[in-house]
């Protein structure tokens, strides 16, 4: 089963996000900050995508993005920015260190195609080995 990491502090975006996605058939854990999200990256299995927000208490979301990006077990985990900062906003990371970038407000729609395009695209590479 395709697992799913969202890191989002407004709990109303983090609850809607886990219910549609988990209905569609995916594993969905959520933290709810950059801190807690990075020490899940370190106990549990490694997700096959993380949807990240950029602005959360404790640790910004490019920094979270930033550490994943430096860390050799986690380059091959695609990376959504989920955020209502623009990508030209210094809340931004550098654009190779991300792979996706959905606007808030959100239709449910367009994070499931961006989702399946990523998994989809892993898990190709992966039987390709």
């Amino acid at each position: 089963m395709v697992k799913i990491l969202i890191m989002e502090d407004e709990i109303n975006i983090a609850f809607v996000l886990k219910t549609f996605l988990t209905e569609v058939g995916y594993d969905v854990t959520i933290a709810e900050n950059g801190v807690n999200g990075l020490k899940l990256l370190q106990s549990s299995p490694l997700p096959d995508i993380i949807l990240l927000d950029l602005n959360m208490p404790g640790m910004s979301g490019r920094a979270v993005a930033e550490r994943l990006y430096l860390d050799d077990r986690l380059t091959k985990v695609p990376v959504v920015i989920v955020s209502g900062s623009s990508p030209a906003s210094s809340d931004f990371p550098p654009e190779e260190i991300y792979d996706a970038y959905i606007a808030k407000p959100f239709e449910l729609s367009e994070v499931l195609e961006v989702v399946e395009r990523f998994t989809d695209l892993n898990r190709q590479k992966e039987n390709a080995v």
